[in-house]
């Protein structure tokens, strides 16, 4: 019992430990910057050929992709089967290969 009293008194000398200090309240200054998205197609051809590279077509890999979609969109001479005029919104709304396919478009795969 004389040992517990003795190292009662002893640690009791001791000085504690600091408080831990709290963090900082946030605030609009301290927030991160919103990443910036990938700059998406500022064109419906542009949207057509990143669709048909979604879908692996090499059509949509050609460097004029979105000019050569421009020219077909505005000279309408391009007919898909169903008779419409081929456009960059139809191609660029195709939710498969086979809908590609179903407008006239090959959607052969890249080489």
């Amino acid at each position: 019992m004389k040992y517990a009293f003795a190292l009662f008194l002893l640690l009791a000398g001791c000085p504690t430990p600091p408080a831990p200090v709290p963090p900082p309240n946030p605030d609009a200054s301290d927030a991160a910057p919103l990443p910036v998205a990938d700059a998406g197609p500022t064109t419906p051809c542009e949207a057509a050929c990143l669709n048909l590279q979604r879908f692996s077509c090499r059509e949509g890999f050609a460097s004029d992709c979105p000019q050569a979609f421009a020219h077909i969109d505005g000279a309408k001479v391009i007919r898909e089967p169903s008779g419409r005029p081929l456009s960059c919104m139809d191609v660029a709304d195709a939710s498969s290969a086979a809908d590609l396919r179903g407008l006239g478009i090959r959607c052969a795969p890249p080489q």
